[in-house]
């Protein structure tokens, strides 16, 4: 007996559901003294200037387009305060929490909106059980989840991975990727090696234009701020990229927080390793599994197939990760092109899909039991 189309959408929304709720739970604590939460007020402050219609100060990654969405949360929700006055620096810092409880709750219904959208898209191409199990990949690191409420541009990272998903899936308009890519880079400039994703245009001279336009979306987004300033922060990244990946020691704005710039081993937290555990083995039988089938001769004469880009800027995603600096959180990336390398490679691999989805399910209800047992143990340790 077939599902009925009305219980097959109710299916998909289950994740995204669950997605909602758990983010929702880690409101429970004031933001100020979340878990990672450090940056949520220079965030909110940018998103207060843009309210007030000036330039962001705060670039730190640089994130302008997620003041600039914070911005417009932020006046529609003052502008629907009970006895709102007048919008002024002095109003915003005075309801703060109030502003920051709507934000908070926003950025998780984005992101499981996003997560929705990305099974009922996905479901035209896959089955549901491949659609299932790409949507529960979203959840194999605590991280995502508990970022999701955060006020930092790794809140968005599964709405950003959903999109990009469906950019390489052939089930958006690929035109307006470029849009969507420049939008990405002034977001987070961990996103660079997503711009290899162009040479899906297969044109030369198309590739190069959805280039142009990447660039001057970025510059766009430039406006918000002194462009060189933008720039030289464009700049800087890669030029520590560089430095790191020949092994040079280059001072970098965090090191106040770290013992040495120097090992790697000092960017480990045992608690990331330990909650993460699961993830990371996900991570690379996917990613494994992925590598062999972008490998293995394809009919025709395309070199560069969705599947092959895919798994090239996973790579360069985690590479990016052990240069500089490793970090569980620039894996934020990685994470979220595992669903997208898993529905590609069941598309390249169709006499493995039932096998892989079979193990890739025991493993994410193993990660789902562990992860359980270990915030129990975190819980009581606190």
């Amino acid at each position: 007996m077939k599902a009925s189309p009305s219980a097959k959408t109710i299916s998909i929304a289950i994740l995204p559901l669950a997605f909602a709720a758990l983010s929702l739970s880690q409101m429970l604590s004031p933001q100020l003294l979340s878990i990672r939460s450090f940056i949520s007020y220079p965030y909110l402050f940018n998103g207060f200037l843009v309210a007030l219609g000036e330039r962001v100060h705060y670039i730190g990654h640089p994130g302008i387009p997620f003041s600039l969405l914070l911005g417009v949360v932020v006046r529609i929700t003052h502008a629907l305060l009970p006895a709102a006055g007048p919008i002024s620096a002095a109003s915003l810092l005075i309801e703060h929490e109030k502003i920051l409880a709507v934000i908070s709750p926003f950025l998780a219904l984005l992101n499981s909106a996003a997560l929705f959208i990305f099974g009922l898209r996905a479901r035209r191409k896959f089955s549901l059980l491949h659609v299932l199990v790409a949507q529960a990949l979203f959840f194999i690191s605590p991280h995502v989840v508990q970022m999701s409420t955060h006020l930092r541009p790794d809140a968005l990272i599964v709405a950003i991975s959903c999109i990009n998903a469906l950019f390489l899936l052939d089930l958006l308009p690929l035109h307006a990727f470029p849009f969507f890519l420049g939008t990405l880079l002034s977001m987070k400039h961990v996103f660079i090696s997503f711009v290899a994703e162009l040479v899906l245009f297969k044109n030369f001279f198309r590739a190069m234009l959805a280039l142009v336009i990447t660039a001057s979306t970025y510059a766009v987004y430039g406006l918000y701020l002194d462009f060189p300033c933008l720039a030289c922060e464009g700049a800087d990244y890669l030029r520590i990229y560089w430095n790191r990946l020949l092994g040079r020691h280059v001072p970098h704005q965090e090191s106040d927080f770290y013992l040495s710039a120097n090992s790697w081993a000092t960017y480990i937290r045992p608690t990331e390793l330990f909650m993460n555990s699961g993830a990371l083995a996900i991570t690379l039988l996917v990613g494994a599994v992925g590598v062999y089938a972008a490998l293995r001769p394809q009919p025709g004469k395309n070199l560069l197939s969705p599947l092959r880009v895919a798994v090239m800027v996973f790579l360069s995603q985690i590479a990016l990760m052990l240069i500089y600096p490793l970090k569980f959180y620039f894996l934020f990336p990685a994470f979220g092109l595992v669903p997208l390398v898993y529905l590609l490679t069941v598309e390249r691999f169709p006499e493995v899909a039932t096998v892989l989805a079979r193990v890739v399910s025991g493993l994410l209800l193993v990660n789902c039991i562990y992860l359980g047992r270990a915030f129990s143990i975190e819980r009581k340790v606190l």
